[in-house]
């Protein structure tokens, strides 16, 4: 236009569009925020946020396009230029206030007037385009059309867009996924038992009063589906804009009853009053201008109305249409929201409403706040139960089960509001999170990561906005210390707020907040946690920071004595207020908290947000040694996790750190988490090392600490090592060290399960399963799971290396049901598969195996390959089974693991014995489907025996490891005897029972009796000569 126009004229033309602007977006409560060139920029919610500020700015665009099209013809006739609008609407957050730069001053910024400006750009003459959030507000009242996905300029992923085309027809507020109508089984009844005294001639007024989102209109909208035809139904509504409009229920009653539009010129609306009354009516001379000058038309030659009668008037005509429309059929007169109706409306409702016209129900719904002074039964609406709220989700689902994370997550959030519980699982739906899948349902990603829906957060921000300034002021600092808060730290955080008593008297009595306990302190908590949210966000993020750090002080001065209770709250207002420093302290002391509970997931949450806050930044000394002792903390709990991978990371990553400290005691027991963490990792000689090392740090600094922890540690890599005296020295050692820390029952019990396993090796089962059994008891009386998971594994061990797998397995099954972390699970998981595979129960001994390799650490993976191969050979995976067993052997080899390297040979070389003595079970099909194997170890398989028999011992005889020998003299003494060689026979078995007996092998002895037997040794005599 502007290009058509001589200056004068475009300013003469946008002047009065402009004035028609600023005129109809203040009627709706919106305000112009600037004119640019030939666009103007209206904004809605500002000061104040309405619940439907979205549908006041489509109403507000609608009016101003059919401002423009009512002057087009004209300017099309008189200058030549064709005239129209372009309109984008778009819903969001915005940033407000002036933002004063070098030159000039910005308003509201954001995302969100980005891409109103986009949606305008796209319109078409005479469009109107609407964003996702404003369509999910305006969808059911106005007719929109779906454009597509759109790729707008600055916006990084393409954009739903909806070009408006006009009014709905019909408007009841149903949004995209509907519930069934649930939980209002009695206050329905009580609404139709009014219906059927209607019907049976009486009048009547019921009221529905509930808070936002209750369900009030949905109970009126079920009453008139129920009652169908059986009388007639006419309504009329309040908005939010229309509170200082008088008398505008009335005449959205009568424009709803004789069908009446917003878009209809003023000729249409006058033909429309005297028809409508004159269908009711034989004369309407003395009501017509009554009814018009609600219209604001004029009615020729009627008689001036002063201001003092025409509310009686006005009284006497509605009675008198009400009366005749009830004694054609009768009639309920709905009204809704009365909560937004002008004072004049609610004086003539109650008066109706006080002598109703016979056959004729009045019903209304009104959140609290209007009184009708007992005209009306009142019927009031609370939150749905959990029962409900479960019910509701199911019908939204199309009564399918939800998941339970679904119902946790709605039920926490919308806490039984039936309008948040619907919202909720609508936007859950359309965002993805939520899905059908396999003929139900399933949360793709958490439900927490899903906004709240623009229909809650605008129907609680206009609350807010309702508030004076002052109790709007304290609700907002009230939501910056969470859900739940205490008067007193309000008060300090406020500063001072003087009249704070009665603003939050004021937010209960508006149904914001609730007092939730009033002895030994006061406790208030926000009625939702959704408003507690939206009260959040009305402040800026400047001032949530400066908030954060005042309340985190106040609560460290006011409860001083308590602060243990407080830890997660502290740091939770320490990192949002961003004091790094006591953020770390807190996050760690919750964090060490959380694990003396066995809440690992919580803890381990609390110190990787401790340590994101260190360690990618320059630190001082102090934050150095911060980080060591929070690293500390989590290797604890990534222990307990089984996370040996991340905790190896983290320790290696930040090593140098640790050396760098002067702190000798932190930074031994640094060097010893290092030498458990590389035994996690199998490298058994870097964990001696740095243990040692460790020792030697704690002996300098005299800490009996870090030289308990290296002893207690050293246990496990002495065990495997095959150095068991070292081992079972080590374990010695803790012993009166853990004595001196009473409270650390991991110092305890760790040093004593290692001590036990190189018990175990030496051959000293009684004193292997001693410790596992005193470990047992002391978890009695100190309530630690861990230690019962570590004793009951000492115990199966033993039991397994008696071969009393039955009895193995069994105790492994006890340790399970006492675990509360995957390590100790694990821990337990490995004893149970290690007695099934050694006795035989294959399928078992598979499902254990997989539940290791499947959920287990490096740790444990690589501890269980052995396990795994005897398993595939009982599955009849000869090749495949021994193949790993030699790869294994050879790796044992290398790495030093003599204890593993016992376990790989006695496999193999029982397993040749077995094939020697024709003591295998194989079936054909087994045989036939390993050749190889066939080929390579059942041919010449006694000689192979020998070899890895005599080979085997000469191994054991060598090193300190005992406990296999009493087996692997009975396995000679079998070869020996299949090959007729009774005399060495008798001598091989003599040796292993003597060795059994001085290990307490019970269950040897009783496998040697058939083969003592054959070869005429009396087991009981040899026994008594050793």
């Amino acid at each position: 236009m502007s290009e058509k126009l001589d200056p004068e004229e475009t300013r003469e033309v946008m002047a009065a569009i402009f004035s028609n602007a600023a005129e109809i977006v203040g009627r709706y409560g919106g305000q112009i925020e600037k004119f640019i060139g030939d666009a103007v920029m209206a904004i809605f919610g500002i000061p104040d946020a309405h619940e439907d500020d979205p549908s006041r700015a489509v109403h507000a665009a609608l009016e101003l396009h059919r401002a423009v099209a009512v002057r087009a013809p004209e300017l099309q006739q008189r200058l030549g230029v064709d005239l129209a609008l372009h309109s984008g609407i778009n819903t969001g957050v915005v940033v407000t206030g002036d933002l004063f730069f070098d030159r000039g001053a910005a308003g509201p910024l954001g995302d969100t007037v980005n891409t109103a400006a986009r949606l305008m750009e796209l319109a078409g003459p005479g469009e109107i385009c609407l964003g996702p959030e404003t369509r999910r507000f305006v969808e059911t009242t106005f007719e929109l059309e779906d454009m597509g996905v759109k790729s707008l300029k600055g916006k990084a992923e393409p954009l739903p867009v909806f070009r408006l085309t006009g009014r709905a027809p019909v408007h009841d507020g149903r949004p995209r996924r509907r519930g069934q109508f649930i939980g209002r089984q009695e206050e329905i009844g009580v609404l139709l038992g009014a219906v059927d005294r209607l019907l049976d001639g009486e009048s009547g007024a019921v009221a529905v009063c509930g808070g936002p989102g209750t369900g009030k209109t949905r109970l009126l909208e079920e009453l008139r589906e129920r009652v169908g035809k059986e009388v007639r139904w006419i309504e009329g509504r309040a908005y939010p804009y229309t509170k200082n409009i008088p008398f505008f229920v009335l005449t959205n009653l009568l424009s709803w009853n004789w069908r009446i539009l917003e878009s209809d010129p003023p000729a249409a609306v006058q033909s429309k009053v005297r028809e409508g009354l004159s269908r009711l009516l034989e004369r309407i001379d003395t009501v017509l201008p009554v009814i018009a000058k609600l219209y604001g038309f004029e009615v020729e030659g009627a008689a001036f109305i002063d201001r003092e009668s025409f509310r009686q008037r006005l009284f006497d005509t509605m009675s008198q249409l009400l009366g005749a429309l009830a004694r054609e059929r009768p009639t309920v007169v709905c009204l809704q929201d009365l909560q937004w109706a002008d004072a004049s409306s609610m004086d003539l409702v109650r008066r109706l409403f006080s002598a109703p016209p016979a056959s004729v129900l009045y019903v209304c719904n009104y959140r609290p706040g209007p009184a009708l002074n007992d005209v009306a039964r009142e019927i009031t609406l609370r939150e749905f139960s959990s029962r409900h709220s479960i019910q509701l989700v199911s019908s939204l689902l199309e009564d399918q089960a939800p998941p339970q994370a679904l119902i946790g997550f709605v039920e926490a959030q919308a806490e039984g509001n039936p309008f948040f519980i619907e919202e909720l699982v609508n936007a859950l739906v359309e965002s993805g999170a939520l899905v059908r899948r396999d003929g139900g349902w399933s949360l793709e990603r958490g439900p927490e990561a899903v906004t709240i829906p623009s229909t809650i957060r605008g129907l609680i921000a206009s609350r807010i906005d309702g508030l004076d300034e002052g109790c709007r002021r304290v609700l907002r600092r009230a939501a910056v210390l969470g859900r739940e808060f205490i008067p007193n730290v309000l008060d300090r955080v406020l500063d001072g707020e003087p009249a704070l008593e009665d603003c939050l008297q004021t937010l209960v009595a508006a149904d914001l907040l609730r007092v939730k306990r009033r002895q030994p302190e006061w406790l208030y908590a926000f009625k939702h946690t959704l408003t507690q949210e939206v009260a959040y966000m009305g402040l800026l993020r400047s001032e949530r920071t400066e908030l954060h750090a005042r309340a985190a002080r106040a609560i460290e001065d006011l409860l001083r004595d308590r602060l243990p209770e407080f830890f997660e709250t502290l740091a939770f207002h320490f990192v949002r207020g961003g004091v790094t420093g006591k953020a770390v302290h807190y996050l760690v002391e919750a964090g060490r908290k959380a694990t003396s509970r066995y809440a690992l997931d919580e803890a381990a949450s609390h110190l990787r947000q401790a340590y994101d806050l260190l360690a990618d930044r320059e630190r001082s000394d102090k934050e150095n040694v911060a980080l060591v002792e929070l690293l500390l903390e989590w290797s604890q709990v990534l222990y307990y996790q089984d996370h040996i991978d991340e905790m190896t990371t983290r320790l290696l990553e930040h090593e140098s750190v640790a050396e760098g400290i002067e702190d000798d005691e932190l930074r031994g027991m640094y060097v010893c988490w290092l030498g458990e963490t590389l035994f996690f990792n199998h490298d058994l000689i870097g964990s001696m090392e740095k243990l040692d090392r460790a020792q030697r740090i704690g002996m300098a600094a005299d800490s009996d600490r870090v030289v308990a922890y290296a002893n207690a540690w050293k246990t496990y890599p002495l065990w495997f090592m095959g150095r068991e005296a070292e081992g079972l020295e080590a374990g010695e050692i803790v012993l009166p060290l853990a004595a001196r820390f009473p409270d650390d029952h991991y110092l305890f019990f760790i040093g004593q399960a290692g001590a036990a396993g190189a018990a175990g090796a030496s051959g000293d089962l009684r004193r292997q399963r001693s410790i596992g059994e005193r470990l047992v008891e002391f978890a009695e009386r100190s309530g630690n799971a861990r230690a019962a998971v570590a004793g009951l594994c000492c115990i199966s061990s033993s039991q397994a290396l008696q071969y009393n797998f039955d009895e193995a397995v069994e105790t492994a099954r006890k340790a399970k049901s006492r675990a509360v972390d995957p390590f100790y699970l694990a821990w337990a998981t490995f004893y149970e598969a290690l007695g099934l595979s050694w006795g035989g129960r294959v399928a078992e001994s598979r499902v254990a195996i997989d539940e290791l390799k499947t959920n287990g650490s490096c740790f444990w993976t690589i501890l269980v390959r052995p396990l795994d191969a005897l398993t595939m050979m009982g599955e009849g995976r000869l090749s495949e089974g021994m193949a790993q067993l030699m790869k294994e052997l050879e790796r044992l080899e290398q790495t030093g693991s003599r204890f593993m390297e016992c376990f790989c040979r006695t496999v193999i070389a029982r397993l040749y014995t077995d094939i020697a003595c024709r003591e295998v079970s194989w079936n054909v099909g087994t045989v036939l489907r390993n050749p190889g194997f066939v080929v390579r170890h059942a041919w010449g398989a006694g000689r192979k025996a020998r070899s890895w028999l005599e080979n085997y011992l000469k191994f054991l005889d060598e090193g300190e490891i005992s406990i296999p020998t009493g087996f692997i003299c009975m396995d000679m003494a079998r070869l020996e005897y299949y090959q007729g060689h009774r005399q060495q026979a008798r001598e091989y078995l003599v040796r292993s029972l003597k060795l059994f007996e001085a290990q307490g092998a019970m269950t040897g002895i009783e496998k040697s009796r058939p083969l003592a037997a054959r070869l005429g040794v009396d087991v009981g005599a040899t026994l008594q000569s050793a």
